[in-house]
């Protein structure tokens, strides 16, 4: 019997931080798939936290130059 479920949307993030990128043996390593309703809440806290620095890691191929 099939059944119609909905299916959950969410976004892929990648992990560009050299130290652990590709790393699945690692807790910083791997992809990281989110519920729609996860990234509000990330973004949220992201913006009451603008008075703290942070980095951003972009991978080659978000700044233009895929390696593939």
């Amino acid at each position: 019997m099939k059944t119609k479920s909905k299916r959950p949307d969410g976004i892929v993030f990648t992990n560009a931080d050299p130290r652990y990128a590709g790393r699945l043996d690692h807790p910083q390593g791997g992809d990281v798939t989110l519920l729609m309703q996860q990234v509000r809440e990330v973004m949220t806290v992201n913006q009451e936290m603008t008075d703290e620095s942070s980095c951003i890691w972009l991978t080659s191929e978000q700044m233009g130059f895929p390696l593939r």
